[in-house]
């Protein structure tokens, strides 16, 4: 069990797993829909899915002035080149992916929320 849970506390709002290390927020949020959300390395294998479905979902809403068939077929270079060559973190809340991130050479490439959150 949790700590915060132990000591009567609400849980943090988010937990960070990276290289091996566990970091949390303190803080808490006053109107949470879960309990925790985390943010962890992207395994492809279990992520790739989601994460693709999100940045063609985003991609379509955000440029509307382009047709969405070019989003969608462009979900399998997404996939094959960009994502693959990224290191990608998603954040996951109640078992889904809601947002990841990529990074190349360290930097940022690509930063991408559900819409719906």
């Amino acid at each position: 069990m949790p700590l915060a849970l132990r000591e009567g506390r609400r849980p943090p709002c988010v937990a960070f797993f990276f290289g091996g290390q566990e970091y949390v927020c303190r803080s808490t949020c006053a109107e949470r829909r879960c309990a925790m959300s985390v943010i962890r390395a992207m395994p492809p294998e279990r992520d790739m899915d989601a994460v693709v479905a999100l940045w063609c979902q985003a991609s379509i809403i955000r440029h509307d002035l382009i047709p969405a068939q070019y989003w969608r077929e462009a979900c399998p270079l997404t996939r094959e080149v960009y994502l693959s060559q990224a290191d990608t973190a998603v954040m996951v809340e109640q078992g889904d992916v809601i947002s990841f991130v990529s990074c190349v050479e360290h930097q940022i490439a690509a930063l991408f929320v559900a819409p719906e959150h």
